[in-house]
């Protein structure tokens, strides 16, 4: 799948463009439980909500989408977010050890089996402390956006039936970030998991 183009295609018809800040209540639990972070980076970052949330919480936080329009859309909603740029989190633009911590919203099961390995190799290589994953171990229910992008989009859209890449388990989800990061897994949340650098 090219990421970047249908998630374009996405974000123009509409996508996330509600503005729910789905991530929120995941935010509010990391900051109160999780103290010892100061920094944070937001993969997948949408409309540039958690990241607001973040900082509102006094977190120096940044936030990266493939998707530009995702990035226009949160620069123009929240003018005072200016750390949300362009990227993709298989290959990060920011610098080894950039932040303390990642976290990232029911984004990586929109990749491929061979991206998320990818992703989480740039997460170990970018946090210094903490991975936040919130992970949707389903099929996607809702197929209302391939719908309209097989409309908008027929050739870009013909072979998608599903956004959501790659469904496993929790467990194997868990397994899985703990051998291709070396954190260890601490605690879970609802769907979110921690993962703490292995010292």
């Amino acid at each position: 799948m090219n990421y970047k183009k249908v998630y374009e295609a996405l974000y123009s018809l509409g996508y996330h463009s509600r503005g729910k800040n789905h991530g929120k209540n995941y935010v509010k639990f990391i900051c109160a439980t999780y103290t010892d972070f100061k920094s944070i980076l937001d993969c997948g970052c949408s409309n540039g909500l958690a990241v607001r949330s973040f900082r509102k919480l006094e977190k120096n936080a940044y936030g990266l989408d493939i998707s530009e329009t995702a990035i226009k859309f949160a620069a123009e909603k929240e003018a005072f977010v200016p750390n949300c740029v362009v990227s993709s989190s298989t290959d990060i633009i920011f610098k080894d050890k950039f932040v303390d911590a990642i976290f990232s919203c029911d984004m990586l099961e929109h990749l491929q089996e061979k991206d998320v390995y990818k992703a989480l190799h740039e997460f170990r290589r970018v946090a210094k402390r903490y991975l936040f994953l919130v992970l949707d171990c389903e099929v996607e229910r809702n197929k209302d956006w391939i719908e309209l992008g097989k409309k908008a989009h027929p050739e870009l859209f013909k072979n998608i039936e599903n956004l959501h890449l790659t469904v496993w388990d929790k467990q194997k989800w868990i397994e899985t970030i703990v051998n291709e990061t070396g954190f260890n897994f601490r605690n879970s949340y609802r769907d979110l998991h921690i993962f703490r650098k292995a010292n």
